[in-house]
């Protein structure tokens, strides 16, 4: 069973297992949204501790004014106590989860463990001190069974086998914690990526990226999406649309000669990604550039 096949036409599904007699998950979710959509408002949450896997795409979220840029394959952590959203940005293009799993109060036991054990998880927990670092597949992997798990019929050893995925995130989001997460970019994607920043106008399809990096397509795709977090043509889309973003609050060109020039197959089509990414028309935009630009009476 795939995630799509899970949620059936639904995209977004967000359960409160708590309600259920789950008492120590909060929340369970998954997001896949197609464009972008509006900030999401600064916001704490109460006695527990979020964690949200980016499966693929980008997002920037804000904790008391300092930016964190996600990409596919990261992991974001938030505690009560941080105030968080995704501050000036819209929520962009992506597929994510998310789980908010309640903080024990002392002496309390968690997930089904006995009161030793449940003091060395939050200790192990508690000092993890950064709240972006690189995931892995497990950890997507899990999220999934998780999901798909609670919304399976119930039976005799459901909350117990919960229980045990619940923990085994928790210490596989540990590990990927202690990781360095830091990894180099390599040379024949740092090519590719000065290229597309070079010229984002140029036209470009994967034989051609792929080429510029000396690698197979296939192995160029898996490799570009492994280091970067999105696809090459999404990033190359991304790169497109940031600089019509200048050629709209800079110059006085044409929606249809930025189109042109950006290697869009017509202005319609540039306008629909336009506003697919940004929530605004390419016109839309350029007026409000341009208020922003005009001296106050």
């Amino acid at each position: 069973m795939t995630i799509y096949e899970l949620l059936g036409n639904q995209r977004r599904v967000v359960r409160h297992p708590c309600r259920q007699g789950y008492r120590d998950i909060r929340i369970l979710g998954v997001n896949i949204q197609s464009r972008a959509k509006e900030r999401l408002s600064t916001h704490t949450h109460k006695d527990a501790l979020e964690i949200v896997y980016l499966v693929r795409g980008e997002q920037v979220f804000d904790i008391e004014g300092a930016d964190y840029r996600i990409k596919g394959g990261d992991i974001f952590i938030t505690w009560p106590h941080e105030k968080h959203g995704s501050g000036t940005h819209l929520m962009g293009k992506s597929f994510f989860y998310w789980i908010q799993i309640k903080i024990p109060k002392k002496g309390q036991c968690f997930l089904n463990l006995d009161q030793k054990n449940t003091k060395l998880l939050w200790k192990q927990l508690s000092d993890i001190h950064k709240n972006h670092f690189k995931g892995s597949k497990k950890v997507e992997r899990l999220f999934f069974e998780m999901l798909a798990l609670y919304c399976s019929q119930d039976y005799p050893l459901k909350k117990l086998m919960m229980s045990i995925k619940v923990t085994e995130l928790l210490v596989e989001v540990m590990h990927c914690a202690n990781k360095n997460d830091e990894q180099p970019r390599s040379a024949d994607i740092t090519a590719v990526i000065h290229a597309i920043k070079e010229n984002p106008g140029t036209y470009y399809d994967i034989r051609g990226l792929a080429h510029i990096a000396g690698l197979s397509c296939s192995h160029f795709s898996g490799k570009f999406k492994e280091q970067i977090g999105i696809s090459p043509i999404e990033y190359l889309t991304r790169e497109k649309i940031a600089q019509a973003r200048q050629f709209l609050s800079q110059t006085d060109k044409s929606i249809t000669e930025i189109a042109v020039d950006l290697q869009f197959s017509s202005s319609q089509y540039f306008s629909m990604v336009f506003k697919k990414l940004t929530m605004q028309s390419p016109t839309q935009y350029r007026q409000q550039m341009k208020s922003k630009k005009s001296p106050r009476p």
